[in-house]
């Protein structure tokens, strides 16, 4: 099969059009003007070609393999699930939070809903990953091993019946973050119960303070004390209700489709935001708002309502 060619535009032409352009910065500036995606992925088999040198950066980190490898439109940014098109991969991100759609796809027709998780399930098919053995076992070891750190992790739990303390000694995990949420149960005579007290607290504060550590943490409560999900099924006579409901409305969607697929379209829920209390904008999620918080935008923001509000008679 014959490459096709890999354009890095150093001569700042866009492909589409073949409009010569001072410089990269205004080729990217005539792309996002005209629709036009002028920067192609390196990969010949990949059909990634995007608006900007930065949108093809984030996408070549992303591994890639002839059988494996993300599936883009050939002229736009666009869902793979519901195939609607964008202008940049912000406004996809966005549209996925909102209509709980797996807007990323992989070659062999499986969807995600994040781009990391694309390239973890990329990975996993790449001959050189297969980097995580089992010491205890002869089946998994050399070429058989397990190639991500998270089957490994289920296989130790599963067969060896092991802790998850001696499973992080023998396969230490990469990523060290903690999760920004602060889920609370919202049963009031529960110990796990935070009231308006706690909500009102700096978002440092309620980390220090927030009963869960983890999601899992907050399911394996809601379902294992209260015998709740937070997306039960509502269709008539479906047994997907109470523990045995869903914990994302996105699987409850799913789970709609493929069982009751007679039933209303689902409409699913607006997006939570949390308002920062310094400036007053709006972010998608507790980690965002904790980033945010004091940062370079938060503090022009301050600085714009302080001169709205001045002007204001």
């Amino acid at each position: 099969m014959q490459a096709k060619p890999y354009y890095r535009n150093k001569s700042s032409v866009c492909q589409v059009c073949h409009q010569s352009c001072p410089s990269d910065l205004d080729l990217m500036l005539h792309c996002r003007k005209t629709g036009h995606t002028s920067f192609f992925c390196k990969h010949f088999y990949c059909t990634g070609r995007f608006f900007s040198q930065f949108d093809l950066a984030n996408h070549e980190q992303l591994p890639h393999s002839p059988s494996h490898h993300p599936v883009w439109d050939d002229s736009a940014i666009t869902c793979a699930e519901c195939n609607e098109t964008f202008n940049n991969p912000s406004q996809l991100r966005k549209h996925a939070r909102e209509k709980k759609h797996s807007p990323y796809a992989c070659s062999c027709e499986v969807k995600f809903a994040r781009n990391d998780v694309l390239g973890r399930h990329i990975a996993s098919y790449l001959k050189e990953n297969a980097k995580y053995p089992c010491t205890f076992c002869r089946r998994h070891r050399g070429k058989q091993a397990f190639r991500r750190r998270d089957h490994l992790v289920q296989h130790l739990r599963g067969y060896h019946k092991m802790e998850p303390e001696e499973i992080d000694d023998i396969s230490p995990s990469l990523y060290r973050g903690k999760s920004q949420q602060t889920l609370t149960c919202p049963h009031a005579n529960c110990e796990a119960y935070r009231g308006d007290a706690f909500k009102s607290l700096p978002t440092k504060e309620q980390l220090k303070q927030r009963p869960f550590q983890k999601q899992s943490d907050y399911n394996k409560h809601m379902r294992d004390v209260h015998k709740e999900s937070t997306f039960p099924c509502r269709i008539a006579g479906c047994d997907r209700v109470g523990a045995k409901g869903y914990m994302r409305e996105k699987d409850l969607m799913k789970h709609i489709t493929d069982k009751h697929p007679e039933a209303p379209q689902y409409i699913p829920s607006k997006p939570i935001l949390y308002p920062c209390p310094q400036c007053g904008d709006r972010l998608s999620s507790t980690q965002s708002l904790s980033d945010h918080e004091g940062s370079l935008r938060c503090q022009e923001l301050q600085r714009r309502n302080l001169v709205v509000a001045t002007a204001s008679p």
